[in-house]
């Protein structure tokens, strides 16, 4: 079996992401470092870590959610980054002139590192959390929901 490139894609079919369903209920519905994987004749004992990951990848397939699979230090480009913070290309290079993301220029383009693309998002994810929680509370405070 061929392991799927990075910059390579693949489109999923319905009885795919069916039986990603499945597979991602077994192990979550398994103990902890008991997944095993039989492969052929040979049988693999996966990690709690491993297990899990490979189980929140066939949920997200099942939802017909589409996957990649970066690892963090790879170096990205603004249109990629751009992409994965489902912002402009124009607006992310306005964050990276204002400092918001760590990057650096080979030339006149910019890389960053695929990580500090996802940290930034989720740091903003937090912060929009934190404000919704905030409004919540005031809304509540002056009862505004009657």
């Amino acid at each position: 079996m061929k392991i799927l490139d990075p910059k390579e894609s693949i489109q999923l079919t319905e009885s795919d992401r069916k039986l990603a369903q499945e597979s991602a209920a077994l192990i979550e519905d398994s103990e902890p470092g008991t997944l095993v994987v039989q492969i052929g004749r040979r049988r693999v004992e996966m990690s709690e870590t491993l297990a899990s990951l490979i189980g929140a990848s066939l949920k997200w397939a099942a939802e017909g959610r589409d996957l990649s699979v970066v690892p963090l230090d790879n170096e990205i480009g603004t249109q990629e980054a751009a992409d994965l913070l489902g912002v402009s290309r124009p607006h992310l290079v306005k964050l990276l002139e204002e400092g918001a993301l760590p990057h650096r220029k080979v030339g006149v383009q910019r890389r960053l590192l695929a990580g500090d693309v996802i940290a930034y998002k989720e740091r903003e994810r937090q912060a929009r959390k934190k404000i919704l929680a905030e409004l919540a509370a005031e809304d509540e405070r002056l009862q505004l929901n009657e």
